[in-house]
């Protein structure tokens, strides 16, 4: 009895550092978007930037929207997602957003917690019918966030994870 508990220890030792080293939980993750969402996602065929800031204080510390706005349009491109202007997107029936949302507490030492999440939303007909973006009568369709502590670099390296994910899921792969 005792070998075996042993080797049921050894074995559940051995899953967790294969979970942990190989990151099984994310892959699960993607694959189970991929499935509920990606289908939904790839019928889209391009998409308006939008990036929320609620800490005023992060634009002055180089992460201003525009800046992250310029960042994310340039790796979707690479990732072969066509990013479309506000003309283009009013013309689009859906009016498909994709926001990258940042959520920070900013305390005098640094950031003490982070919220990013990156969510792709379409319009319903009220929307359809104004030439103005809003929040409003919003449907998601895909939504995905991190959460945790740091500056200005935890927050970019949370952004390229979450894009990763996106890229991962519209390309199908």
């Amino acid at each position: 009895m005792r070998n075996r508990t042993i080797l049921i220890l050894l074995l559940l030792l051995l899953a967790s550092y294969l979970v942990s080293k190989y990151d099984l939980i994310t892959q699960a993750k993607i694959m189970a978007a991929n499935i509920i969402y990606g289908e939904e996602l790839r019928k889209i065929k391009g998409f308006l930037i939008v990036v929320e800031q609620t800490n005023a204080g992060l634009k002055n510390e180089g992460l201003s929207d525009e800046l992250l706005r310029q960042q994310l349009i340039s790796r979707l491109e690479k990732g072969g997602v066509k990013i479309l202007r506000e003309e283009e997107w009013k013309k689009v029936p859906a009016r498909p957003v994709l926001h990258l949302k940042i959520i920070a507490d900013k305390n005098k030492e640094s950031l003490s917690s982070v919220v990013v999440a990156l969510e792709v939303t379409t319009s319903t007909s009220e929307l359809q019918s104004s030439d103005a973006y809003s929040t409003e009568k919003e449907k998601t369709i895909w939504l995905t966030s991190s959460i945790g502590e740091g500056g200005n670099i935890k927050i970019r390296e949370k952004i390229d994870e979450l894009t990763k994910l996106f890229l991962q899921t519209y390309s199908g792969k």
